[in-house]
């Protein structure tokens, strides 16, 4: 059966299970088949509405039926398959896009709340975030019935009265990669792709006194931190995990001035990497 179920995954065309994820995926799910081995007898007669008794597991229709209900992730022994850019949405998003005579949306939707949100609702298609669980001074601030600051930043930057570079970020530390994305292609002559990638700091620790800055252990020189706390800059060093949720997800377009092409660049860590399409 097993034989049948590759036949149809077809994992050739996609690559090889150990550099391709989709490939490794989806025969994770065919070796979860071998569980069947282990069911009664009596079970396997009729199970998830077919016959999978040992006679008729060699039949290349029970197969067909098994791959059927993977894809649709109805079979009890498999996942949902989530196509990576289309997956529903469970999270900020940033969006940036160019169309073919140059006109430019740079977007970002959220709910703006706590970390994936903790009573967070939608009514018919719209949001009642849990607003009030961080911020209550800015609620108190805007006084009853006002609307909240809005503290995203997509942006688009001219350059002669042309757009240059459109860009959006999600995250808890959305505000700092910003800057330091902008201040490398910009001050640095860096290209988007190398400035995303330049290691970033983190959404800093507020305290009653100056604000602590984070960042990711590891992803700094361990001299360099040390120098920026000899000037007076407090810095913390937090692991991988915890740096999770002080991170920014930067994604943006670069238009070429005199060619007019246009190259998406994203952040590839975080809970869905960044996506870059075009037709």
């Amino acid at each position: 059966m097993n034989g049948f179920l590759l036949e149809l995954a077809d994992l050739p065309k996609q690559g090889h299970y150990a550099t391709t994820p989709a490939s490794l995926f989806w025969l994770m799910q065919i070796s979860h088949c071998q569980v069947l081995e282990f069911l009664p007898a009596k079970t396997l007669k009729s199970f998830d509405g077919l016959d999978l008794t040992q006679p008729s597991r060699v039949k290349r229709e029970t197969a067909a039926g098994i791959w059927r209900r993977m894809q649709e992730g109805k079979w009890t022994f498999a996942s949902k398959f989530r196509m990576q850019g289309n997956s529903p949405p469970n999270h900020s998003d940033g969006i940036v896009v160019v169309d073919r005579w140059g006109n430019v949306a740079a977007v970002t939707h959220s709910i703006n709340t706590t970390l994936w949100g903790d009573t967070a609702l939608f009514v018919g298609g719209i949001s009642i975030p849990d607003a009030a669980a961080f911020q209550q001074a800015a609620i108190q601030g805007a006084g009853a019935g006002k609307r909240l600051p809005d503290p995203m930043c997509p942006l688009i930057v001219l350059k002669d009265g042309k757009p240059v570079l459109a860009s959006s970020v999600i995250g808890g530390g959305l505000h700092q990669k910003t800057l330091q994305v902008l201040t490398s292609v910009f001050d640095f002559g860096m290209d988007p792709e190398a400035a995303v990638e330049q290691p970033a700091f983190l959404l800093p620790a507020f305290s009653a006194g100056p604000p602590v800055a984070q960042v990711e252990r590891g992803k700094f020189d361990g001299k360099l931190l040390e120098t920026a706390r000899v000037l007076g800059q407090q810095v913390w060093e937090i692991s991988s995990q915890e740096a999770g949720a002080f991170r920014g997800y930067w994604v943006g377009v670069q238009i070429a001035p005199k060619s007019n092409l246009r190259r998406g660049i994203g952040t590839r860590q975080g809970p869905l990497p960044s996506v870059a399409e075009g037709y």
